[in-house]
């Protein structure tokens, strides 16, 4: 997405989304449906904002699965 390559943003979210819903990460999931709705749609100025939001979502579920690594 950084390089505005929308068909290729789109085909990798999606892709994404099915891993995210397989797994029951729902924050993930239910920002990653709404992103390629708004890729779907054409409204890339939106897709942005959910693609930087969806990033943090990322980092912060990595940084709670690699702390429960850690405990066990």
């Amino acid at each position: 997405m950084d390089a505005k390559k929308w068909d290729t943003a789109e085909d990798s979210v999606h892709s994404f989304k099915g891993i995210t819903g397989s797994l029951s990460i729902n924050t993930l999931f239910e920002t990653t449906c709404a992103l390629l709705e708004a890729l779907r749609v054409q409204n890339y100025e939106f897709a942005i904002e959910l693609y930087e939001k969806l990033k943090l979502e990322y980092a912060e579920a990595v940084s709670v699965i690699k702390k429960s690594q850690k405990n066990h």
